[in-house]
């Protein structure tokens, strides 16, 4: 369950932040810049801000590659393990295969174009805030996935210049 890029995405546009502190981090989840600490991300579930981009990959301090799908790291990462995630920005035109969590189609409508915002698990589409009113979510759906499931194909509205 996640954000999975369609199309292949150049390795000079990735960037690498250090994880916010007592954070988990996933493997293709959505994030933010946090807030409390503006070189390091978050999680961006639960939240109807813009999304900053979408983890790739879990490297440890120096740029190790950490061979994980998932990381919950200590209340002193920023300035000790400084455990980051690899991230692509949102606002490069990369097509995401997503998926929802709920049944799709259980709001009339969202099998076809329209926006989504995240649920809380930063990992999903919330099924049930489907509309079609204009930039009224963060990830616009161009209808459900072609390899079928609760998944559809869009990308993410950025409203932010890196």
């Amino acid at each position: 369950m996640s954000f999975k890029p369609l199309n292949e995405i150049p390795t000079h546009e990735f960037r690498r932040n250090i994880i916010a502190n007592s954070e988990t981090m996933y493997k293709n989840e959505a994030i933010l810049g946090d807030v409390t600490n503006t070189k390091s991300v978050s999680g961006a579930g639960g939240t109807t801000k813009s999304v900053l981009g979408v983890s790739l990959a879990i490297e440890g301090k120096g740029g190790n590659v950490l061979e994980l799908e998932s990381v919950t790291v200590a209340s002193t990462n920023y300035t000790v393990a400084q455990t980051q995630v690899v991230w692509v920005p949102s606002l490069l035109p990369i097509i995401y295969e997503a998926d929802l969590d709920d049944t799709i189609g259980t709001t009339s409508g969202s099998t076809g174009f329209g926006y989504f915002t995240l649920s809380s698990s930063d990992l999903l589409l919330d099924e049930s805030t489907y509309t079609t009113t204009d930039r009224a979510g963060q990830f616009y759906s161009y209808g459900q996935s072609p390899n079928g499931g609760n998944k559809v194909v869009g990308r993410f509205i950025a409203d932010h210049a890196l």
